[in-house]
């Protein structure tokens, strides 16, 4: 099992949360920032996150991009209640300047 805080770390920075103007992909800062081992324990959660989170359609007829957003963060998070608030913030980031 990896550690708690291991899938919330890795979404923040797989999504380059707080390092950059915009949101990018990249694994090998997971890697970098929680080592090989731990990342490729953690790699499966964070994938199906993502998927989650791509395969997302908002109702733009009854949300805004601030309420798709959050929604889209409260999805993920029902699927891994063990994200923390960090983690959070990153998706309703990448959601929001994804779906602009």
């Amino acid at each position: 099992m990896f550690g708690r805080n291991d899938l919330s770390r890795a979404i923040a920075l797989y999504l380059n949360f707080n390092n950059a103007p915009h949101p990018s992909t990249d694994f090998a800062r997971v890697e970098k920032g929680l080592g090989k081992r731990r990342a490729a324990k953690v790699q499966p959660q964070l994938e199906r996150a993502m998927d989650i989170l791509a395969g997302l359609q908002p109702n733009w007829k009854r949300m805004s991009l601030d309420d798709a957003a959050h929604w889209a963060a409260e999805e993920v998070k029902a699927a891994y209640p063990e994200i923390d608030r960090k983690a959070m913030d990153a998706i309703v980031w990448a959601a929001s300047y994804g779906w602009k």
